[in-house]
Protein backbone atom coordinates (compact mmCIF):
# COMPACT_ATOMS: atom_id res chain seq x y z
CA UNK A 1 0.00 0.00 0.00
CA UNK A 2 1.15 3.38 -0.61
CA UNK A 3 0.48 6.40 1.00
CA UNK A 4 -1.26 9.48 -0.97
CA UNK A 5 1.20 12.17 -0.27
CA UNK A 6 4.67 11.34 0.76
CA UNK A 7 5.64 14.79 0.89
CA UNK A 8 3.54 16.90 3.69
CA UNK A 9 3.63 20.69 5.58
CA UNK A 10 3.29 20.69 9.02
CA UNK A 11 2.99 23.61 11.11
CA UNK A 12 5.25 24.59 13.95
CA UNK A 13 6.09 27.99 15.36
CA UNK A 14 8.74 28.32 12.66
CA UNK A 15 8.15 27.94 9.27
CA UNK A 16 6.75 25.43 7.82
CA UNK A 17 9.00 22.50 7.65
CA UNK A 18 8.66 19.43 5.04
CA UNK A 19 8.46 15.48 6.53
CA UNK A 20 8.93 12.93 4.05
CA UNK A 21 6.69 9.81 4.94
CA UNK A 22 7.29 6.34 4.68
CA UNK A 23 5.55 4.89 1.77
CA UNK A 24 4.12 1.99 3.31
CA UNK A 25 3.33 3.64 7.03
CA UNK A 26 0.43 5.84 6.40
CA UNK A 27 -1.23 7.65 9.39
CA UNK A 28 -3.97 4.77 9.29
CA UNK A 29 -1.71 1.80 9.53
CA UNK A 30 -0.36 3.85 12.50
CA UNK A 31 -3.21 4.29 14.52
CA UNK A 32 -4.32 0.68 13.54
CA UNK A 33 -1.14 -0.26 15.37
CA UNK A 34 -1.24 2.46 18.36
CA UNK A 35 -4.61 0.40 18.61
CA UNK A 36 -3.29 -2.34 18.66
CA UNK A 37 -1.11 -1.56 21.37
CA UNK A 38 -3.56 0.01 23.44
CA UNK A 39 -5.93 -3.26 23.32
CA UNK A 40 -3.11 -5.52 24.17
CA UNK A 41 -2.19 -2.82 26.90
CA UNK A 42 -5.61 -3.10 28.61
CA UNK A 43 -5.52 -7.11 28.42
CA UNK A 44 -2.54 -6.85 30.64
CA UNK A 45 -3.54 -8.51 34.29
CA UNK A 46 -6.72 -10.11 32.61
CA UNK A 47 -5.52 -13.32 32.60
CA UNK A 48 -4.69 -12.99 29.29
CA UNK A 49 -2.93 -15.49 26.98
CA UNK A 50 0.46 -15.19 25.86
CA UNK A 51 1.43 -11.15 24.67
CA UNK A 52 0.46 -11.40 20.50
CA UNK A 53 3.30 -10.22 17.95
CA UNK A 54 3.11 -6.78 16.59
CA UNK A 55 4.46 -8.14 13.13
CA UNK A 56 2.54 -7.10 9.85
CA UNK A 57 4.64 -9.37 7.84
CA UNK A 58 6.12 -6.03 6.09
CA UNK A 59 9.28 -6.69 7.08
CA UNK A 60 11.70 -3.22 5.39
CA UNK A 61 13.91 -1.80 8.24
CA UNK A 62 14.23 2.07 7.68
CA UNK A 63 17.39 2.84 7.76
CA UNK A 64 17.19 6.48 8.44
CA UNK A 65 14.66 6.11 11.50
CA UNK A 66 15.97 2.02 12.45
CA UNK A 67 12.04 1.00 12.65
CA UNK A 68 10.44 -1.46 11.02
CA UNK A 69 8.01 -0.17 8.58
CA UNK A 70 5.34 -2.42 9.55
CA UNK A 71 5.46 -2.80 12.67
CA UNK A 72 7.62 0.15 14.27
CA UNK A 73 10.07 -2.36 15.95
CA UNK A 74 13.68 -1.70 16.07
CA UNK A 75 15.94 -4.81 15.07
CA UNK A 76 16.94 -5.56 18.89
CA UNK A 77 13.37 -5.59 19.53
CA UNK A 78 12.23 -8.14 16.57
CA UNK A 79 15.16 -10.28 17.54
CA UNK A 80 14.59 -10.36 20.98
CA UNK A 81 10.96 -11.27 20.91
CA UNK A 82 11.11 -14.85 21.21
CA UNK A 83 12.96 -14.91 24.10
CA UNK A 84 11.17 -12.37 26.01
CA UNK A 85 8.79 -12.42 28.50
CA UNK A 86 5.37 -11.20 28.51
CA UNK A 87 6.47 -7.98 30.72
CA UNK A 88 9.13 -6.92 28.46
CA UNK A 89 6.57 -7.75 25.01
CA UNK A 90 4.14 -5.51 26.49
CA UNK A 91 7.39 -3.05 26.99
CA UNK A 92 7.76 -3.15 23.42
CA UNK A 93 3.80 -2.72 22.31
CA UNK A 94 4.24 0.19 24.55
CA UNK A 95 7.23 1.81 22.73
CA UNK A 96 4.69 1.01 19.29
CA UNK A 97 2.30 2.71 20.79
CA UNK A 98 4.25 5.89 21.46
CA UNK A 99 6.17 5.64 18.69
CA UNK A 100 2.92 5.67 16.40
CA UNK A 101 1.11 8.43 18.72
CA UNK A 102 4.09 10.46 18.40
CA UNK A 103 4.29 10.43 14.36
CA UNK A 104 7.45 8.78 14.88
CA UNK A 105 7.50 7.17 11.41
CA UNK A 106 7.67 10.38 10.00
CA UNK A 107 11.15 11.30 9.24
CA UNK A 108 12.17 15.00 8.42
CA UNK A 109 13.45 15.57 4.98
CA UNK A 110 16.69 17.83 4.38
CA UNK A 111 15.49 21.06 3.65
CA UNK A 112 18.71 22.56 2.61
CA UNK A 113 18.22 25.40 5.41
CA UNK A 114 21.38 25.59 7.51
CA UNK A 115 18.90 27.67 9.93
CA UNK A 116 16.01 25.13 10.32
Amino acid sequence: MRCSSCVRKTSRSSPARRWRTWCDVNPGDAQTLAERAEAVRRSAGNDAPDVPSPCTSVCRMDSQSGFCEGCLRTLPEIAGWSRMEDAARRGVWRAIELRARAGLWRIPEPSGDKHA
